[in-house]
């Protein structure tokens, strides 16, 4: 649901030194960051050619920083829902572990990244789209606190569904940013009882068939266990529905959390 975020080590290197990273400072965020009882200190930064918002914790310095584009951070009503959800990645980032905002890679595969870098970034790619449910947990947060902004995100995501049918963009209906997006509206507006439009029916209505994989996913990603907030129990409850995710979307990747002073993903 969310746009994409930065995800490997070596990306996130390569796009502070490409990109004009500004540090700029948006008005109001402070009561959300109180609600949400942040302590690690969060920085906001314009970055050009970052997607609509983007978010990196580190818990060995206990930082955040969130990247918001020039297009969001000039239409403020488009920015608002994103940006608190990246602050409620910081939340889960704080209160369980960082791999709930940030996917950082093992030792090997950071050396393999640099060995084969097409191989890596087509099995880092994998990895990030098997993981990106981790927003469904992340929007459990934000509807605990802003019901309101879950209504406004999907309303905006239904809009772009629309405009994605009327102009007949059938690859973009089936690109696996869509799949996921259009699963995870799908569980958010089950798993909340949200009163937004069933894409489903409305896509059927419009000719337009829904494959058995997104309904597979959807039923999935609403029956995903709420946090605990325990880290042994969550980060195993983030595994394992990695691993599932990545076996439904007919990934040949089995990831796992490995520790190395912080965890991260191992792909074999």
């Amino acid at each position: 649901m969310s746009s994409e975020r930065g995800f490997i080590d070596n990306q996130i290197r390569k796009e502070e030194s490409r990109m004009d990273k500004v540090q700029i400072y948006p008005q109001g965020l402070g009561e959300y960051e109180r609600t949400l009882g942040l302590r690690w200190s969060v920085s906001y930064y314009l970055m050009p050619e970052a997607h609509t918002c983007q978010v990196v914790c580190d818990g060995r310095e206990r930082k955040c920083e969130i990247w918001i584009n020039g297009t969001t951070y000039r239409n403020p009503e488009l920015m608002f829902a994103d940006v608190i959800h990246e602050l409620c990645h910081c939340s889960l980032a704080e209160r369980i572990d960082p791999a709930f905002s940030t996917v950082f890679f093992s030792n090997k595969w950071n050396e393999i990244s640099r060995e084969d870098e097409a191989r890596f970034g087509q099995l880092a790619r994998m990895l990030y789209y098997a993981w990106s449910h981790v927003d469904i947990w992340v929007n459990d947060l934000r509807f605990a606190h802003w019901p309101e902004l879950t209504n406004e995100d999907h309303n905006t995501f239904a809009q772009g569904m629309v405009a994605i049918v009327q102009a007949q963009e059938w690859r973009v209906l089936q690109s696996p940013e869509t799949v996921l997006g259009l699963a995870q509206y799908q569980a958010e507006r089950n798993r909340h009882h949200v009163n937004t439009p069933d894409l489903f029916a409305a896509l059927e209505a419009n000719g337009v068939g829904v494959d058995d994989q997104i309904r597979k996913l959807a039923i999935y990603f609403e029956s995903l266990p709420r946090l605990k907030f325990n880290q042994r129990k969550d980060l195993k409850a983030l595994e394992r529905s990695v691993q599932d995710a990545a076996k439904m979307l007919n990934f040949p990747i089995t990831p796992r959390l490995v520790w190395e002073e912080r965890w991260v993903w191992s792909l074999d």
